[in-house]
């Protein structure tokens, strides 16, 4: 709980609202809040007064404004430090949204606060431009990549040659720091060469091309290939040697390996059999897979985790990359069944992701997002292009988590199969309002159609309110109570 975790003596800097409200679920600290691009003087003077009396973090999104900020305050206030997350750690969940801190994880964010540099205004030049040129950070194909994994193995964030070189040397890294980190991207990438993950671009292409493998439109299969994502994945899921996972759809294995290397045991269910002795192939190394030729929809889930785990009292996970097309049955499929899930971790099309998260009153929310707030907490934990797929969709994805609701529902529907019919029916009609979509259940009786009026003015629930308006406990209490009259 926030009132026992130790505070922080810095003050954090951040953009705005929605920042200090997302860093509060990571830490207890104080915000200074820039409210935008512009900084007064009078900022910065309160700024200089907090880094004088407690001392100040900057943590300003990933983005232009983010770097142009941080510049303005480290010019004006010296010696503040600096916390970073990665451009990828800050996507929005919306289509149009911009990236920010807001949209972290608040265990990304417990990470970059736990190495925070302080900044130098005049940095001797240690690290030089002879020398970046030589560990390949600049000009050569991979350099990007590689300045990105530098700034992560140092804590310093991303930047091209010039803003890296300036970063590395205003941030006091040593030539030590330097090359040790230079050399571990480059035992990295060497591994990688002589025995690349399942996942990267390269081994994926190689393994459809040995095994004459085309991804099928039918089973609605697009292989991942950004090995950033599929870890990241693995870290949404929050995935542990004493955890089973069951995932659906394991491909040409990309995701079950990196599974395979974080969880104790994983059980991959495949439809498609002509990926069967591919997966048999390249997922031999890990004696902790089992793979099955099963349909999910049609599995006997609680059968088959006391079956296949060696330990069926661990925590269950769900980790997919799902198919678009049955993402809806799938999901419904899970959370009716009998078991207890410890958390689903699965990708979908954005626009269904943005459903199963969406608030009251907006245009996404409907039967579905009751459907899943019934049973789960629902999150979006990043977002994932469309071009992270070989082939590409023609949508982008995005990472759903789903964990146990930690508030029990205020009251319980009276019959739940019944309550969801009703409130697929309310929603039948989404630009008519609540009572247009209650008529059918009174018909032309006028006597009902007055009941249901009454049902409504007792509940304070305005007849021309429209359904997506309505919170999860609201469509119980009104289904409960058309139900007593008889009306469901």
């Amino acid at each position: 709980m926030k009132g026992l975790m130790e505070k922080i003596k810095e003050v954090i800097v951040v953009e705005g609202k929605d920042d200090t409200k997302q860093i509060a679920k990571a830490v207890n600290a104080d915000t200074f809040e820039t409210n935008g691009s512009a900084l007064s003087s009078k900022d910065l003077s309160q700024l200089a007064k907090l880094q004088a009396a407690r001392g100040l973090i900057v943590f300003t999104d990933p983005d232009f404004n983010g770097e142009r900020l941080r510049k303005i305050i480290s010019q004006a206030v010296p010696g503040v430090k600096h916390a970073f997350i990665r451009r990828d750690q800050g996507v929005p969940d919306e289509a149009h949204g911009s990236l920010g801190v807001e949209h972290a994880d608040p265990a990304v964010i417990k990470e970059a606060l736990a190495h925070v540099y302080t900044q130098e205004t005049a940095p001797a030049m240690v690290i030089t431009t002879a020398m970046m040129r030589q560990a390949d950070l600049t000009g050569g194909r991979n350099a990007r990549a590689r300045r990105e994994r530098l700034g992560q193995l140092l804590g310093i964030g991303y930047g091209n040659a010039k803003q890296m070189q300036k970063r590395l040397n205003m941030f006091r890294i040593s030539q030590e720091q330097f090359e040790n980190a230079i050399e571990k991207i480059n035992q990295e990438e060497k591994a990688m060469s002589s025995n690349p993950e399942i996942g990267s671009l390269n081994r994926t292409r190689a393994i459809m091309k040995e095994y004459g493998i085309h991804a099928k439109k039918g089973f609605g299969q697009n292989f991942l290939t950004d090995l950033n994502v599929l870890k990241n994945i693995v870290k949404a899921a929050a995935i542990t040697k004493e955890d089973n996972v069951i995932e659906i759809g394991p491909g040409l294995g990309a995701l079950t390996e990196q599974l395979a290397q974080a969880a104790g045991q994983v059980v991959a269910l495949e439809i498609d059999t002509d990926l069967l002795p591919v997966l048999d192939e390249v997922l031999s190394p890990y004696d902790n897979v089992k793979v099955l030729n099963q349909d999910v929809l049609k599995a006997d889930l609680p059968a088959l985790i006391q079956e296949q785990f060696a330990d069926p009292s661990r925590p269950i996970k769900v980790v997919a990359n799902l198919p678009y097309y049955i993402t809806s049955p799938i999901l419904m499929g899970l959370l009716e069944s009998p078991v207890a899930w410890s958390a689903i971790c699965v990708m979908m099309q954005k626009e269904v992701a943005q459903r199963l998260t969406a608030q009251p009153g907006t245009k996404e929310y409907g039967s579905l997002t009751l459907a899943i707030e019934y049973r789960m907490q629902a999150r979006i934990a990043f977002g994932v292009s469309r071009h992270a797929f070989v082939p590409a969709p023609n949508v982008d994805s995005a990472i759903v988590v789903l964990t146990p609701r930690t508030q029990p529902l205020a009251a319980k529907p009276y019959d739940e199969g019944k309550f969801f019919g009703f409130v697929k029916n309310c929603f039948a009609h989404r630009r008519k309002s609540l009572w247009n979509n209650l008529k059918p259940l009174a018909g032309k009786n006028a006597d009902k159609q007055v009941v249901i009026q009454n049902v409504l003015a007792e509940l304070s629930i305005s007849p021309q309110i429209r359904p997506e308006k309505l919170t999860l406990e609201q469509f119980i209490t009104l289904a409960n109570q058309l139900h007593a009259q008889k009306l469901l």
